[in-house]
């Protein structure tokens, strides 16, 4: 099916999508993965990046107000390579040129977890989950986390803070 071709090509595309959208210990660091849905992903475009101004515009869906998100250099530099290249407004595509669908980067992010032999099925939102959690974790308050994750309601947030081990680090500074 149209998924399976997605995420099985072999293109220019897939080690930007591996650097900026999967967890390497210096992304992990700065809570890069996960910040994006996967709708949000796949529907990225060109006009959507200020590569001056090193930002994100990311438009929210599920009734969340956009964003603009900070790019550091080592996201800026394969966003650059890549869009030296592309034919199209959208930063992912198919082999077609079109937006990679959501099922093909589903599949493909399956793939890239087998390969790393992490011993139990991957997918997006989990990314999500470990950039709430790791935000949570360095501190930030919750409406900032709200804001950055994009929740419209403060209760899909907050699962993210009662956890922290931090969360009463310095309160009565």
């Amino acid at each position: 099916d149209r998924a399976d071709a997605e995420a099985s090509s072999s293109s220019p595309h897939e080690s930007l999508k591996s650097h900026f959208f999967l967890p390497r210990p210096t992304k992990v660091s700065n809570g890069s993965p996960g910040r994006l849905r996967v709708s949000e992903i796949v529907g990225l475009q060109w006009s959507d990046i200020d590569f001056k101004a090193g930002t994100l515009h990311v438009r929210r869906l599920k009734g969340s107000k956009d964003a603009t998100h900070y790019l550091e250099g080592d996201e800026l530099r394969p966003l650059q390579a890549i869009q030296r290249g592309a034919t199209g407004p959208f930063v992912f595509t198919s082999e077609r040129g079109g937006p990679i669908s959501a099922a093909g980067f589903r599949k493909q992010l399956a793939r890239w977890g087998e390969k790393a032999v992490i011993g139990f099925p991957v997918n997006p939102h989990m990314l999500r989950h470990a950039c709430g959690y790791a935000l949570a974790n360095r501190g930030m308050d919750t409406r900032s986390l709200q804001a950055y994750l994009g929740h419209a309601s403060i209760t899909h947030t907050v699962r993210y803070t009662e956890m922290s081990p931090t969360r009463f680090k310095g309160i009565w500074k």
